[in-house]
């Protein structure tokens, strides 16, 4: 996200000399009429998200690698639940390209559903019996987590081994960083204006390795309000695509449900899994409020459409 109320916008043409080192171009752009932010920036930004990932590949071991493929488990849900705080820098090499980066500490949950379906067919080895005992042991302490055919446990604990159905569902918090690079063109037609960012992210999680990223894609389109005492008012919609394809390796303890880099403690197994978000697209509503030159806050709410939540709260600081 980015200051939407900071574009140029076009206006008669003046005198105005533009004494910044960037953007490059920025006087030619004021001899054309344009009216330019102030080249850099400092923002904080609160993120909050929510949205389901699909979960495949998944690969497990037990005292070694992850290299076993475990095919008779389905994860029936699988929802992130994390709130970002962020710190960004930003600046304006071009009257039309905003360039960024931030830095954020993740933390949240994940709702677990897994499920086996009825008559699956499970050979025993070192790793399904891990993962079998391990499970009961979940099961054990979380009776109404846990369900074995139609009957509530703990009185019928599952068995990967007897073919029957079962599922259990689970809360594991996740904590971690996440790094952002991107771009963001932009254009003006009087009080119109237009937005496109572009972000790369990665994340680095404090109990998982994660290999892979999100991009992200936002256009937008929006309008400024003049107001009194020199503030404005922007108000944009637009359109989000977020795709992200990760894969998640490390260890996980079925009897906490919870991933841990120790991968010898009872009831643990190594694991791969490759991870993508459900919903690609989802619909943007945002503000910006500018008080002046150098100080703007705004607020944006990702969700109009498709079951992928976000709203963010972000104060920038220009100069």
């Amino acid at each position: 996200m980015n200051n939407v109320l900071a574009q140029s916008k076009p206006h008669n043409p003046n005198d105005k000399v533009w004494d910044h080192v960037l953007p490059f171009g920025g006087q030619l752009a004021i001899y054309n009429g344009y009216d330019l932010p102030l080249p850099f920036g400092v923002s904080f930004l609160f993120s909050h998200i929510e949205q389901d990932q699909s979960i495949s590949n998944l690969k497990v071991g037990y005292g070694g690698s992850a290299n076993t493929n475990i095919d008779f488990l389905s994860f029936d849900k699988f929802r992130t639940n994390t709130n970002t705080p962020q710190l960004k820098i930003d600046a304006w090499v071009l009257p039309f390209l905003n360039v960024f980066a931030t830095v954020g500490r993740i933390k949240g949950t994940i709702d677990i559903n897994m499920s086996m379906p009825r008559g699956s067919v499970v050979t025993s080895d070192p790793v399904t019996n891990a993962v079998n005992d391990g499970i009961q042991a979940y099961c054990a302490k979380n009776p109404v987590k846990c369900r074995a055919g139609s009957s509530l446990l703990p009185d019928t604990p599952p068995d990967l081994f007897n073919g029957e159905p079962w599922q259990l569902n689970a809360e594991a918090e996740v904590e971690g960083y996440n790094y952002s690079f991107g771009a963001m063109l932009a254009g003006a037609i009087g009080d119109w204006f237009y937005t496109m960012p572009i972000v790369y992210t990665q994340t680095e999680m404090k109990k998982t390795n994660v290999d892979g990223g999100t991009i992200n894609i936002q256009p937008r389109v929006g309008y400024n309000f003049p107001l009194d005492h020199g503030f404005e008012l922007a108000l944009y919609t637009g359109a989000s695509y977020m795709d992200t394809r990760q894969t998640i390796s490390g260890g996980f303890n079925l009897e906490t449900m919870e991933a841990t880099k120790d991968f010898d403690a009872p009831h643990t197994i190594a694991f791969e899994v490759e991870q993508e978000n459900t919903n690609k697209w989802a619909g943007i509503l945002g503000f910006n409020l500018s008080l002046n030159k150098h100080l703007s806050a705004a607020m944006e709410y990702t969700g109009i459409v498709g079951d992928r939540t976000q709203l963010i709260l972000m104060i920038n600081g220009r100069f």
